[in-house]
């Protein structure tokens, strides 16, 4: 039988605590939601959770989602409960354009956090868990410089971003795969 993806991504969602007016956990609560069979689950916690719903940092060995951090440490520790087989793989997050108004690089949120230490977090919480990173901010070309060139509204991905973001998501895929990470 062939694999079937399931698409569970809640648009504009967050995994964690949200101290503004903008609704959060759509995304943790999709966990519930991944087939006990799956293979691989893909994890893009995205710029939401510091620049909509501006959920607490935290620190390295927070666990609840009541942080940044805990909610990224929490969500990997759920998606390996109910897919006890599956490979988990998190895409990091990109910085929104300079003249996006809430979700880049250069902001400080109403938390007094700034975007690199929401993109430090993801980068600590994966490799602490063994959890590959496909670093779009950092490798992919598509951020706080190249907005206008790969971006609509300087956040989402126009065409040319979209089709940069899935190209570098495969290939990184393909390493993993051409380093065993999804086995023989």
């Amino acid at each position: 039988m062939p694999d079937v993806p399931t698409n569970l991504a809640v648009s504009g969602s967050a995994l964690g605590l949200s101290t503004t007016a903008y609704p959060s956990y759509g995304m943790s609560n999709a966990i519930a939601n991944i087939p006990v069979d799956a293979e691989l689950v893909i994890l893009e916690p995205g710029p939401n959770a510091f620049g909509a719903q501006e959920t607490p940092l935290g620190a390295l060995g927070d666990t609840t989602y009541a942080t940044h951090y805990g909610s990224l440490w929490a969500a990997c520790a759920a998606i390996r409960a109910r897919a006890p087989n599956a490979k988990i793989v998190m895409i990091g997050t990109y910085s929104g354009g300079p003249g996006h108004a809430t979700h880049r690089i250069g902001r400080v949120n109403g938390q007094a956090n700034t975007m690199d230490q929401f993109f430090k977090a993801e980068c600590e919480v994966a490799k602490l868990l063994s959890i590959p990173l496909i670093d779009v901010g950092g490798e992919s070309g598509i951020g706080y410089l190249t907005s206008l060139l790969y971006m609509g509204d300087e956040l989402h991905p126009n065409a040319a971003g979209s089709l940069r973001h899935g190209t570098f998501d495969a290939e990184e895929l393909r390493r993993l795969s051409r380093r065993g990470f999804f086995g023989a």
